[in-house]
């Protein structure tokens, strides 16, 4: 029988403990009992050693890492494998069995590795306007992993007071524009946690600027405002106003009275922060749908009771049946973000009990339903040009 060196294993996981034993050194062909003593006879001494290990009342030779953090990468073709050279000496004192040299390749195996680094996709100092519009793109979310060809996930773990959320294509996107005001904070910061497809994760707070954008305002008169091609802010005030927002993206609040608004072109955001009153609402002369959106202010709807049952409670302890109705407020029904779709129909009556946001596509008002689809009279809160389509995605709150 030829006489070899052996090693039980001759691969080790990526990125290794100093220690990490990698296999059992052996002789095969020697004499019975017969014992040696193994040395590396390779130049990768930095990197591995052989020492003596006792188990159970016998010792014996292992291969063990002696350096593992960075000299062992799976993903580096160069620190991916190595090969080493093994010698083994006889112990006994004469007549010893000769073993020749004999080398081994020690393979790297990959492990997940969690992600290093998030950016948005390379913008060195990313930007949103004031009052942009919702949807409006800061930049794609790009993920730093030493795996190749992984896959990941993105989420917020502080999305700046609901200024931010994830859109498609895991790109971070305005969730609400009113909330970016250049005069109190030029910028913001978000956190951004990244998963890979191990669970391994990694978070950053981003730091996003915000750019100034120019403002008209009304006074308590009745005016006529006009916006230019740039993206502006028009703030109506207490009149009865003309509001045309012309190109750009604009933000459009017509304020306390009752206003005649166009967007214009671009995606435009109608905003009504003013507490509502029967009879007394604003018109949206050009609306397009998907395309510009239709912001309410939550205080503005608190004076607006409405029998909800425990399930649609937003911010309000859910206790007892989840079917049973209590008397609150709009403002704890509907939380900052999109309209659930469960909230909205198209029609002239509501059709369920939460049906609480209606829009008569015929005439093209949009009502607020205080009791779903009870006897009382739903209640006028903004006008469209009849015909207009409207999707529950088209309405905004904060």
């Amino acid at each position: 029988m030829p006489t070899t060196i052996t090693l039980s294993a001759l691969n080790v996981a990526e990125n290794p403990e100093n220690g990490t034993i990698i296999g059992r050194l052996g002789v095969d062909g020697g004499a019975q009992n017969e014992a040696f003593t193994f040395t590396l006879a390779s130049s990768l001494s930095d990197r591995f050693e052989i020492k003596d290990v006792t188990e159970n009342n016998r010792t014996y030779s292992v291969l063990v890492v002696k350096t593992g953090r960075g000299l062992f990468d799976f993903e580096n073709v160069d620190l991916n494998h190595f090969d080493i050279s093994i010698s083994a000496t006889s112990t006994a004192a004469s007549g010893g069995t000769v073993v020749a040299d004999k080398s081994f390749q020690i393979s790297v195996t990959n492990v997940n590795e969690a992600p290093t680094d998030l950016t948005l996709g390379g913008i060195v100092a990313p930007t949103v306007a004031e009052n942009a519009a919702a949807g409006a793109e800061v930049g794609p979310l790009m993920a730093l992993d030493p795996d190749a060809n992984e896959t990941f996930t993105f989420s917020l773990t502080d999305n700046a007071g609901g200024r931010f959320t994830i859109g498609d294509n895991n790109k971070l996107v305005v969730a609400a524009g009113a909330k970016f005001d250049y005069e109190t904070a030029s910028s913001v910061q978000v956190k951004v946690k990244v998963t890979d497809s191990g669970g391994l994760s990694f978070e950053k707070t981003l730091s996003i600027g915000v750019t100034d954008v120019s403002e008209i305002g009304g006074s308590a008169r009745n005016e006529k405002l006009r916006g230019t091609e740039s993206a502006e802010i028009i703030n109506g005030g207490a009149g009865n106003d003309w509001i045309w927002g012309n190109g750009g993206d604009d933000t459009i609040n017509g304020g306390s009275g009752k206003d005649i608004l166009f967007g214009g072109n671009g995606a435009d955001t109608f905003v009504f922060d003013t507490p509502f009153k029967k009879g007394h609402f604003d018109q949206i002369r050009d609306f397009k749908s998907g395309e510009d959106k239709i912001l309410f202010d939550l205080d503005a709807l608190k004076s607006f009771k409405v029998k909800a049952s425990q399930k649609d409670l937003f911010g309000l302890s859910k206790k007892g049946h989840p079917d049973k109705k209590s008397s609150v407020g709009l403002d704890k029904i509907f939380k900052e973000g999109k309209l659930e779709k469960k909230f909205f129909t198209v029609g002239t009556t509501s059709k369920d009990g939460n049906d609480y946001v209606v829009y008569n596509k015929k005439n093209g008002t949009v009502y607020l339903d205080v009791d779903g689809s009870g006897g009382a009279k739903p209640i006028e809160i903004l006008k469209l040009k009849p015909g207009t389509a409207v999707s529950f995605n088209d309405f905004l709150f904060i």
